[in-house]
């Protein structure tokens, strides 16, 4: 057995089990909201199924979660056989918690916490700013869209919205930007809620009716991360302010209390 291999397997099994209980989350919030935008014998029938459909998605995410951890267990076990065989395994991975950063190759510049960073980097460092009189000038050029009925971006992204941001900082830094709403865009960039964070790497989770999104701006020694953002508490500014703090149990606390369960992009 390649035990590595195995674990990793387990680790994304678990990753995709919890984008299955996110699907559902965001389909019952939709679900629960649509009644002010689709009435209707259509609506009313997608309603009352969804009961139905939910309870085979609970299943689908449970049968996934269970063949993570039996794939772990067995992994686990055969690591504690080559022990006792006189082998030298790794330590094995313990389930939902994320992945700690990797400690930094030499002491940050006093003053900035991790020095500057490069995209991509899992490491303390901190991105250079973006340009946000850029990104205004460019959300000054959306245009109203009938289809939706609201104004987009030339990205396609509802105007000073939290996608619209993340999708123009990603372009800025060379990123892919995946389309979705904020509690999917970083999922749709093959995130999970075990990925750790990266510099410029997409944060969403559940927020309202459409969930949130911000770019990962700088990590700190200690695991936690700060981002940037906008459409936050209905601003359109773009701040880098908030700060997220790892848990032992692979969730995430915010500066003002909130506990989170992240979907990191890579």
């Amino acid at each position: 057995m390649d035990v590595a291999a195995v674990e990793a397997l387990s680790k994304q099994l678990n990753g995709l089990a919890d984008r299955l209980a996110e699907i559902g989350k965001s389909v019952d919030r939709d679900v629960a909201t649509m009644g002010n935008i689709w009435r209707g014998p259509d609506a009313q029938k997608f309603a009352s199924s969804w009961s139905t459909h939910r309870a085979s998605l609970n299943a689908a995410q449970d049968a996934v979660r269970d063949v993570g951890a039996a794939s772990l267990r067995n992994a686990q076990q055969q690591r504690a056989t080559s022990a006792a065989s006189g082998g030298a395994p790794a330590a094995p991975v313990t389930g939902h918690a994320p992945a700690a950063p990797a400690a930094p190759p030499a002491a940050p510049p006093a003053g900035t916490p991790g020095g500057h960073g490069a995209v991509g980097q899992a490491t303390p460092g901190q991105l250079p700013p973006g340009d946000t009189a850029a990104y205004r000038a460019f959300e000054s050029r959306s245009h109203y869209n009938a289809g939706v009925g609201y104004s987009v971006d030339a990205n396609g992204a509802a105007q000073n919205n939290c996608t619209a941001w993340a999708q123009w900082r990603r372009d800025e830094l060379g990123l892919s930007s995946p389309g979705g709403n904020g509690a999917q865009m970083a999922g749709n960039a093959g995130g999970t809620t075990h990925t750790p964070p990266s510099l410029g790497a997409l944060v969403s989770f559940g927020e309202g009716a459409y969930g949130h999104v911000q770019v990962v701006e700088q990590i700190y020694p200690d695991g936690s991360f700060r981002v940037s953002e906008t459409n936050y508490n209905g601003s359109s500014e773009v701040r880098t302010v908030e700060k997220w703090h790892p848990l032992p149990d692979g969730t995430w606390k915010n500066d003002s209390g909130k506990v989170r369960d992240l979907v990191i992009s890579p």
